[in-house]
């Protein structure tokens, strides 16, 4: 997490401090986590897509105040509903694009994130819950020698 808070610190930073003979400004940043509400995006095995955009929104939004006090900086959502208190996503995604444009945003951040890849109807998680020995025979003949290993016993959780 540390980690791509300090990236986007160096991308936002890059932005404000350019190389070239032209100062590039930045006034105001507009940073909108994904989804909320009932739109809670990729469904992942213990969390859900607009939990953790919020999550990483609202941090990467302290960390902007932190860095660049003179920069204002907004959220289009900083509560789990959807933008505007809205109750569909294609109003909400109206309300994000007229709030940016109402507060004159020059750098509009939209955070989005996947799920964990399992195909539809295979979400399941798995939990070993012990062990079970069990036996088996190496070499062959007189040197035949019993030997235990251990499996993992599990217990599967649909969700």
């Amino acid at each position: 997490m540390i980690r791509y808070l300090f990236i986007a610190g160096y991308f936002l930073s890059s932005c404000f401090f350019s190389y070239s003979q032209e100062a590039v400004s930045v006034k105001t940043i507009i940073i909108d986590a994904g989804h909320g509400g009932p739109d809670v995006g990729a469904r992942g095995t213990e969390t859900n897509e607009a939990t953790i955009t919020l999550q990483v929104g609202l941090k990467l939004a302290k960390a902007l105040k932190e860095a660049f006090p003179s920069v204002k900086v907004l959220e289009t959502r900083n509560t789990f509903a959807l933008p505007g208190n809205h109750t569909n996503a294609h109003a909400a995604n109206r309300y994000r694009a007229e709030f940016a444009n109402n507060n004159q945003g020059d750098l509009f951040i939209s955070l989005h994130c996947n799920a964990a890849g399992r195909r539809p109807g295979g979400w399941y998680a798995q939990k070993v819950v012990g062990k079970e020995a069990r036996t088996r025979y190496v070499k062959k003949g007189k040197k035949k020698v019993k030997q235990t290993y251990y499996v993992n016993k599990y217990h599967y959780l649909w969700l």
